[in-house]
Order: structure tokens, then C-alpha cells, then sequence
């Protein structure tokens, strides 16, 4: 198994930092957590391949986590961007199912709606339109939240970042657990207590909406190997400064990542 972290910024790109979006990569294809922008452009740099895409799993319905949502989708769909690329790849002139998981219903269907403004012409639920159907199913979490395929199993746990629906995703996959945060409330109530009882191989987890020596006492007891920071902010250097004056204190591995970091899990 073997985590990239395509875009570690926060709510906004910097300098070399793009907006939050990883990858989870097991068995030959690759499951995507966040779509903020330009996750299109960074897949394509890095030599990843569109039909190796079988699941997207948003966090939460902020533009830094989902920006790139109708792009990504539409391409998913053969629309005529992506058989471009298909053809100067070798890759299948029809993509593999790929199932898109969004927190809200809302969401869900504001995506339909903002993908027919932009003439993407589908419908997600129509029988007659066979391509779609079987090539990008849409699913709100308010649905259902759990996710499994014969590559992994994915169940979505509540936090409390965004009111309306915001989520950590623990996945496990070939016999190995992860923890992929997302954002988390200002105080790190939320952070998922099922990292402190139960092991994981690896924890992905926020950088910006807490204060870390306040977060510190819980992430020191998680049952980890290893923890990774992403989704960065750190306007007058004294996040940085404060990871590296603690980083040796905790009792397993821990980095602070950048974008097209890979860690094999």
C-alpha cells in the first residue's frame, strides 16, 4: 500500500503547496481522498494513470477539499478531455467503474446541476445513458457510510470542521489500516477516538484548524507507526518551528509532508 500526498496546502494554494487531495494507491489502482484544486493537472504531472481511478472520497464540501470535483468527474465520464489523454496513454477507450463519495446530499446534487451548466450533458440517474451509469456512480454519505470493493473497506467517521457534513475515512486494505483525518474542529475534539483503542499502520492528519501543543497529549497515545501531517498552514513560521523543536518527542515516525510525498505503508 502506498500513500501520495498530491496537495498538502490549506484553504488556499501556496508556494509550492496545492490544495488538500491524496492518493491511497493498493493493489495496481488508486483511490482518491479530496479533490481540491488542481488535482487533475498534479495526477497528470505525476505520471498517474486515469483508469487506475476506482473510488474518490471527499471530506468535506469545502472548495479547498472538493474544488476540482466537476472536472475530475466529467473527465471520469469520456467526455472528449479525457480520450485525449486516453489515447496518447494506450489507456481503455472506456474507464473502469468509479464510485464518487460526497458528505451531502446537497452536494450531490448541486454537482449534477453545476456539471449541466457547464454542458457536461449527463445524468447520473438516467437509465438511457448507459456510459454513465456504469462508469461513475455518485454517493452521499447521508446514505451510506461505508464503502467496499475486493481492493478495500471504507467507513466514514462524523467530525465536527463543517456543520453541514465533514468526515476522517479509516480504510483498510491488504490487511493494513489508515486514518485519513480530514479537517478537524478548532479544539481536536473530534479527532477520531478510534485511533487511541485501536491500531493503524498509518494517520494522516490536518495541520491548520488547531493549536498542535494542545493536540499533542491525544496524538502522542494514537496506536500508530506513524503519523503524517498535511493540509498546512503556517503563515509566520511557528508550526514549522514547533514541529521540529517536538517531532522527536513522540513515541513513533512522524512527518510533516509535502506535495508529491509518497509513503509505502
Amino acid at each position: 500500500m502506498k500513500i501520495v500526498t498530491l496537495g498538502t496546502s490549506h484553504g488556499v494554494s501556496e508556494k509550492g503547496r496545492y490544495c488538500s487531495s491524496g492518493i491511497l494507491e493498493t493493489r495496481g489502482v488508486r483511490y482518491i481522498i479530496d479533490l481540491g484544486a488542481p488535482t487533475d493537472y498534479l495526477f497528470t504531472t505525476n505520471g498517474l494513470k486515469y483508469d487506475s481511478i476506482r473510488g474518490i472520497f471527499i471530506t468535506h464540501m469545502h472548495t479547498d477539499h472538493a474544488g476540482t470535483l466537476p472536472f475530475l468527474v466529467g473527465n471520469l465520464s469520456g467526455k472528449s478531455a479525457i480520450r485525449y489523454i486516453q489515447k496518447r496513454e494506450n489507456a481503455p477507450e472506456i474507464m473502469p467503474p468509479v464510485t464518487v463519495t460526497i458528505p451531502e446530499s446537497a452536494g450531490r446534487d448541486a454537482l449534477l446541476v453545476w456539471m449541466k451548466a457547464l454542458h457536461s450533458e449527463v445524468d447520473f440517474d438516467d437509465p438511457e445513458h448507459p456510459f454513465w451509469s456504469k462508469t461513475v456512480t455518485l454517493q452521499s454519505l447521508e446514505e451510506c457510510d461505508h464503502y467496499e470493493d475486493e481492493n478495500i473497506r471504507v467507513r466514514a467517521i462524523r467530525t465536527e470542521h463543517e456543520p453541514a457534513g465533514s468526515y476522517a475515512y479509516d480504510i483498510c486494505a491488504e490487511g493494513k489500516r489508515v486514518l485519513f483525518t480530514g479537517d478537524l474542529h478548532h479544539t481536536f475534539r473530534d479527532f477520531p477516538k478510534v485511533a487511541l483503542s485501536e491500531h493503524f499502520d498509518a494517520i494522516v492528519c490536518e495541520y491548520t484548524h488547531y493549536q498542535p501543543e494542545a493536540a499533542m497529549p491525544i496524538l502522542e497515545a494514537c496506536k500508530t507507526d506513524r503519523l503524517i501531517f498535511n493540509h498546512i498552514f503556517d503563515p509566520d513560521g511557528s508550526r514549522i518551528k514547533w514541529f521540529e523543536e517536538n517531532r522527536e518527542k513522540f513515541p513513533f515516525p512522524v512527518t510533516l509532508a509535502n506535495d508529491g510525498d509518497e509513503f509505502e505503508i
